[in-house]
């Protein structure tokens, strides 16, 4: 797989981040348990600046875990989980984490969403918290094909 990502933060004090991933990824090997199931693994070169204008340029690793599963005909259950460490130094890592609960409420048209999500930094810019959590909320409305 290839997979870029461009983002900002002004709560973690970066400007800007690019990232560039390139790896292996597989599917569904769970069959009747997780549906569907994805593993993937790539090397990932990143440029960031922050926001007093330093520019960093790292080669991380990136390994992810997502998934998603019926726990009954109305309530889904999914997650996922990216962690990237700097491959010089794999101390200074981040991860990243999110699971939802999601209750169907008529029919395959209209559902409610609740999502936690938690992002972790090893090493964060000064004065920046290690660790972020969220908890939203939301009404999922689904259009016809």
């Amino acid at each position: 797989f290839l997979q870029t990502t461009h983002s900002h933060d002004k709560f973690r004090s970066v400007k800007y981040r690019m990232t560039n991933t390139l790896g292996v990824c597989h599917h569904n090997f769970l069959p009747g348990v997780l549906k569907p199931v994805m593993l993937s693994a790539g090397l990932t070169p990143e440029y960031e600046k922050d926001s007093a204008g330093n520019i960093k340029r790292d080669l991380r690793a990136t390994a992810r875990l997502n998934f998603l599963t019926a726990l009954t005909d109305t309530v889904k259950l999914s997650g996922d989980v990216i962690y990237t460490p700097r491959m010089a130094d794999t101390a200074d890592y981040r991860v990243y984490s999110e699971g939802f609960v999601e209750f169907k409420v008529w029919k395959e048209s209209v559902s409610f969403k609740i999502t936690a999500s938690e992002e972790y930094d090893s090493r964060p810019y000064a004065g920046v918290k290690k660790n972020d959590f969220g908890l939203t909320h939301a009404l999922v409305v689904k259009f016809a094909r």
